[in-house]
C-alpha cells in the first residue's frame, strides 16, 4: 500500500467516523424532542445540533428515524401550550375591559340623571334654582 492509499485509507475512516458521530448526534436530538414533546422539525434539528438540511434527507438511518419520529407525533397540537397562555392573558385583559365598561356604564348613568335633573330645572322656568346649583 502506498503512501497515498495510506493517507486516502485514513480520510475515508476520518470521515466515517465523523459521519457516525453526525448520525449519533442527530438521532439523540430527535429522541430528546420527542421525550420533551417538542414538535420533530429539519428547521429545529438543524438548529439544535449545526447540521445541514441534506444531512437529515441523505442519512438513511437518520431520516428513518426522522420518518418514526413524525409517525409518533401525528395529530398533535404543539400549539396548544402557546393558545393557553394567549387565551389566559386575552381571559385577564377582557376581565379589566368588563370593568372599566362597568365604570363607565355607571358614570353615564350618573350624567343622565344630572342631565335630567338640569333639564327639569331649566323648563320649569326656574332660574333661581338653576342659578344655585
Amino acid at each position: 500500500m502506498g503512501k497515498d492509499e495510506k493517507i486516502f485509507s485514513r480520510m475515508v475512516e476520518t470521515n466515517r467516523i465523523r459521519n457516525i458521530e453526525k448520525e449519533r448526534l442527530a438521532i439523540a436530538a430527535i429522541r430528546k424532542m420527542i421525550t420533551d414533546n417538542i414538535e420533530v422539525t429539519i428547521a429545529g434539528l438543524m438548529e439544535q445540533t449545526g447540521l445541514s438540511r441534506s444531512f437529515f434527507y441523505n442519512n438513511e438511518s437518520v431520516h428513518e428515524e426522522l420518518t418514526r419520529a413524525k409517525k409518533l407525533q401525528q395529530g398533535k397540537d404543539f400549539n396548544a401550550p402557546k393558545r393557553r397562555v394567549m387565551d389566559k392573558a386575552m381571559a385577564g385583559r377582557l376581565h379589566i375591559l368588563e370593568e372599566q365598561l362597568a365604570k363607565r356604564n355607571e358614570e353615564c348613568a350618573q350624567l343622565r340623571e344630572e342631565n335630567a335633573k338640569m333639564k327639569g330645572i331649566i323648563s320649569a322656568g326656574n332660574f333661581q334654582a338653576y342659578q344655585n346649583l
